[in-house]
C-alpha cells in the first residue's frame, strides 16, 4: 500500500479518521478538546486534541481491542499519512507533521 501525504486541512483528517473507524470497527473515545477539558483529564498543554492546536488528534479503540488488531490500525493510519501510537487502551491518531 503506498503511503498519503499527511492530511493539510480539518476535514482531510476527518476523512482518514473515518476511513479508519470504519475499517476496523472503532469507537472515538476521545476527540477535539477545549483546554478546560483537556487540563482534566491530564492532557498536555500542546496536545492536539485541543482545537487551538489543530484538533487533529483522536483515539480510537476496536471493538475488538487486540494487539493484532492495533497494530493493522497503527499502519494503517500511518499508510493514510496520520502518525499513530498503540497505547493499549486505544490507538491515538493524528496529523503527521504537527506530532511527537
Amino acid at each position: 500500500m503506498s503511503k498519503l501525504l499527511a492530511p493539510d486541512s480539518f476535514a482531510q483528517y476527518q476523512e482518514r479518521k473515518l476511513c479508519l473507524c470504519a475499517l476496523f470497527s472503532c469507537s472515538v473515545t476521545s476527540g477535539v478538546r477545549t483546554i478546560g477539558h483537556n487540563a482534566a483529564v491530564g492532557g498536555s498543554p500542546v496536545s492536539k486534541h485541543v482545537l487551538h492546536m489543530g484538533g487533529m488528534a483522536d483515539d480510537l479503540v476496536p471493538d475488538k481491542n487486540t494487539l493484532e488488531l492495533r497494530g493493522e490500525l497503527v499502519q494503517a493510519a500511518h499508510a493514510l499519512g496520520l502518525w499513530a501510537l498503540d497505547e493499549v487502551s486505544h490507538v491515538h491518531i493524528q496529523g503527521r507533521g504537527i506530532g511527537p
